[in-house]
């Protein structure tokens, strides 16, 4: 799992220009706790379930290993937040730029899955994050997807 976070994170630095750089993607222990340093719009990872797959006749399982992405842009005006305008990055603008990043693509030794769940759909949601002094850092829009890839 340490790999494939470490790759999808170089993936999104690299490809995914609104993000602006390194202190916009990190490693996160929870949803709600990015480091002091972050920059936003920004994504966190968090490692997510490894789902054990048999298939008949193998003689070992497959495992996906699936990645949470939490997206997040800071409130801004009402409305933009969403949608974006002008140099004001929506969320679904955030989303939709992390996904096209990734989609179909996997690092070297494995595979891409699938994306869970369908993102247009879920809710976005405005809440708070801490940073690392315990400290609520913003008030931010989120919103939370899963894509998983099998190692092999």
């Amino acid at each position: 799992m340490k790999t494939l976070l470490e790759a999808i994170k170089a993936r999104l630095v690299a490809q995914v220009e609104i993000l602006g750089g390194d202190k916009a993607v990190h490693f996160l222990p929870d949803q709600f706790y990015f480091p002091e340093t972050t920059t936003f719009p920004c994504v966190g990872l968090k490692d997510g379930p490894v789902n054990q797959h048999y298939y008949l006749g193998m003689a070992r399982q497959k495992a996906d290993l699936e990645v949470e992405f939490v997206c997040c842009v800071q409130l801004h005006q009402y409305g933009t937040v969403i949608v974006g305008k002008g140099a004001a990055v929506g969320i679904l603008d955030l989303v939709d730029s992390v996904r096209a990043a990734l989609e179909w693509w996997a690092p070297e030794g494995y595979k891409w899955v699938q994306a869970n769940g369908d993102v247009d759909e879920d809710a976005s949601q405005a809440v708070n994050v801490v940073n690392d002094a315990g400290e609520t850092q913003k008030l931010v829009q989120m919103k939370r997807f899963s894509m998983s890839w099998i190692k092999g």
